[in-house]
């Protein structure tokens, strides 16, 4: 390994040089050189918009009830939507993006247009749900979580809970993967990686660190 004019790390396998790039996808999510799970997730709300749209003759459908159509949704839409969000490191931008998604998502099911200007509590109350997509991201990556701390991937568990040698950089620090467990826990690294050995005690926990995801409720529209 050297380091070329651009002070970006070369890497040769063999004689092939490995090209070094700011993203690339890997297994259908796009991972980045500086750890932003933000492309990725503008990406996967795009591609759920999409599928939404494709399925609009359901919509369109009268014969088929509401209730019914929620479950499309979450079967059918969400699916794509949270496709490796395990793996994502979310901030707050992120998270309000992912609640206006949802909010898109029950707004098309019902085929309301924006000039009506109906608010997000009236969609919900018609359709006789609360938010909940965020939950289900949450949820999945805290179990995803416990499962590789009590695994015996010994790599997985550095790549978690390593830290990167060097010089931390000038400025805030971006948030990491772990802070997300810690501020959805409430509970320290040590705490938490003793709580994740022990199962039913995790799963409590995580139960009520879902819960909490809905207390956020600010929109970008």
């Amino acid at each position: 390994m050297h380091i070329g004019k651009e002070q970006h790390a070369s890497i040769t396998i063999g004689n092939e040089e490995i090209a070094c790039v700011e993203h690339f996808k890997y297994l259908g999510s796009i991972k980045t050189d500086t750890a932003d799970c933000s492309i990725d997730v503008n990406t996967r709300i795009g591609m759920a918009k999409k599928r939404m749209i494709d399925l609009n003759n359901i919509w369109k459908d009268k014969h088929i009830g509401k209730q019914l159509k929620i479950k499309l949704v979450k079967c059918l839409v969400w699916t794509v939507m949270t496709y490796g969000a395990e793996g994502w490191t979310l901030r707050k931008r992120d998270e309000k993006k992912i609640n206006s998604a949802e909010m898109w998502f029950y707004r098309r099911l019902l085929r309301v247009s924006w000039k009506e200007k109906r608010t997000d509590e009236a969609i919900l109350a018609e359709l006789q749900v609360r938010r909940h997509l965020l939950e289900s991201i949450r949820k999945r990556k805290l179990f995803f979580f416990g499962h590789i701390c009590r695994s015996k991937c010994t790599l997985m568990k550095d790549i978690i809970q390593g830290k990167l040698e060097g010089k931390r950089g000038r400025g805030r620090p971006r948030a990491t993967y772990l802070d997300n467990i810690k501020t959805w826990t409430r509970r320290n690294s040590t705490e938490i990686y003793t709580m994740t050995e022990r199962r039913e005690e995790w799963r409590e926990l995580v139960q009520k660190a879902v819960r909490a995801a809905n207390a956020s409720r600010s929109d970008a529209g």
